[in-house]
């Protein structure tokens, strides 16, 4: 990569995803387990990173944070839930917001300032919010597609666990053997969660036209959406809304509240 590079780090329940930018240039996006950070941090000799910021919602690496505020000079942010953001946060209490949820609400915020913009993160939990000119305004939270499969599988006595990838297409609603019935009613039942968390939004917030899919099960909701949401089909959805799919929403976010910090201090 050329020019300065930032690094942004998500960090989740199992691994370190970190999102390497540069101005210009298409970020490049490396995974770690927690116990192969001193590869992040070989890597970010190897991509001559000089400033980053990362942003927790699973486990806090406090090693890993203090290792990289040194090695970049103290241009390195640790995002907390009291870390100022540059929305409004329509929280009672904005700390309780995820920090996942704050930084994509910044990066839509930045991207469309003058809209309503409807995110929808369809990662290890499904959320759904809504993000306007003045900040974040409300949202869901369900389980995501993997948590539903885990769960039958878990808390049943019988029912196997299916990996939530394995079909690329949409299962049929109904089939004739258990692991079809699973990947059947599940993933439909997704699907429609997602069409209708869409369609309520649109009723509710009339001025929405914009729906940002972002997470490891994005390109799939996008992808259904594309196929099954004409006039008459499955998943209508109201005219006139655009449907954009960001791969790197958070890091974009993680970058702006990076930013923001900067120019505060």
């Amino acid at each position: 990569m050329t020019g300065p590079v930032f690094l942004a780090i998500d960090g989740g329940n199992t691994r370190l995803k970190a999102t390497w930018m540069a101005d210009g240039e298409e970020p490049v996006v490396t995974q770690y387990s927690y116990s192969s950070t001193d590869e992040l941090l070989a890597d970010l000799e190897r991509f001559g990173a000089t400033e980053a910021a990362m942003a927790c919602v699973g486990h806090v690496d406090t090693r890993l944070a203090e290792t990289l505020r040194h090695l970049l000079q103290e241009r390195f942010l640790l995002i907390t839930p009291s870390t100022p953001v540059p929305i409004g946060i329509a929280y009672p209490r904005p700390e309780q917001l995820g920090l996942d949820r704050k930084a994509t609400s910044v990066a839509a915020a930045r991207m469309y300032p003058s809209e309503s913009v409807m995110v929808i993160d369809a990662g290890t939990a499904l959320t759904c919010d809504i993000v306007g000119p003045a900040g974040f305004i409300c949202g869901s939270i369900s389980p995501g597609l993997s948590m539903r499969l885990r769960a039958l599988h878990e808390f049943t006595a019988a029912l196997p666990e299916l990996d939530a990838r394995r079909a690329a297409g949409l299962p049929a609603p109904f089939a004739v053997d258990t692991p079809s019935a699973i990947r059947g009613g599940t993933v439909n039942g997704f699907m429609q969660e997602v069409a209708g968390d869409i369609r309520m939004a649109a009723v509710q917030f009339p001025e929405l036209h914009r729906v940002i899919l972002t997470g490891g099960d994005a390109p799939f909701i996008s992808a259904q959406l594309q196929e099954h949401a004409g006039p008459s089909d499955i998943f209508t959805l109201p005219e006139g809304l655009t449907i954009i799919n960001d791969p790197h929403l958070l890091a974009k976010g993680v970058r702006a509240i990076y930013l923001h910090h900067e120019n505060e201090n």
